[in-house]
């Protein structure tokens, strides 16, 4: 008789804990990467902001005393100082954005109910978008209240929308829910665009990483700091059929 002897290893249990390894030192990396580069952003910005702070105040002193002058060229000086200040003012927000990224800011916590939020960003969206996207938000619900940064949360949510309404420049539509469940609130910003690139989509909260020429790359990676400093999670799932974010909040306890 001819028979056959072999031993058979399950190699599984070995595989996945090379892979979790893998993924943890990635992690570790990613996190070293943000911090050695909040430090470097965090220290150059505060430097930078107290030049702009120079710029802008002189500006705003320069406009008062153009006023009092009788000049036959006042409204080429006056475009020139407008042109002057509102490049200030971008650089200024520019700067509170790296700010964000190195943690070196005051987040103020108080009460926010995010369905006011969100009517508060409806508003902006319909009258700042193309007529060529719909624009669908939930219908005025219960109160839906969380402890945070009204500020920084709607920077989130418009920076979110903003990004979802440039994925559709020939139309579509923009859809927003809400809901709250195991103690979070979630919200889901949805668009009909063609989607992140693949070769993008591990990246996308990286730091300076865009694909528009003129973009900073600094949005969605401000937008998970200021998500992860209120304790909560974004997420995205992208084809080529569009992109929806999620982001969900922890429910500020019942006073």
């Amino acid at each position: 008789a001819i028979g056959i002897v072999g031993i058979t290893r399950d190699i599984t249990e070995r595989k996945q804990a090379q892979q979790e390894k893998e993924e943890m030192q990635e992690q570790l990396a990613q996190a070293q990467k943000m911090e050695a580069l909040g430090t470097l952003v965090g220290g150059i910005a505060h430097d930078f902001n107290n030049l702009l702070g120079g710029i802008i105040g002189s500006l705003s002193l320069l406009e008062v005393l153009l006023q009092k002058e009788n000049l036959s060229d006042r409204e080429s000086i006056e475009e020139y100082l407008h042109l002057g200040m509102e490049s200030s003012k971008r650089s200024a927000d520019l700067i509170k954005r790296l700010l964000i990224l190195s943690k070196k800011h005051e987040i103020i916590l108080a009460p926010i109910n995010i369905a006011d939020s969100l009517s508060h960003i409806h508003e902006l969206c319909r009258n700042s978008f193309p007529k060529s996207i719909a624009l669908h938000f939930p219908e005025r619900e219960e109160a839906l209240m969380i402890m945070g940064d009204a500020v920084q949360v709607e920077q989130v949510l418009l920076n979110l929308m903003k990004n979802a309404a440039e994925a559709m420049e020939q139309g579509g539509r923009l859809v927003v829910r809400t809901g709250a469940r195991d103690g979070k609130v979630r919200l889901t910003i949805a668009d009909t665009g063609g989607g992140i690139p693949e070769n993008m989509r591990s990246r996308v909260f990286d730091p300076f990483c865009t694909t528009k020429e003129s973009g900073t790359g600094l949005g969605l990676a401000v937008c998970q700091r200021i998500v992860e400093d209120h304790h909560g999670d974004i997420r995205f799932v992208t084809d080529g059929t569009g992109t929806t974010f999620t982001v969900e909040l922890p429910l500020s306890p019942p006073a």
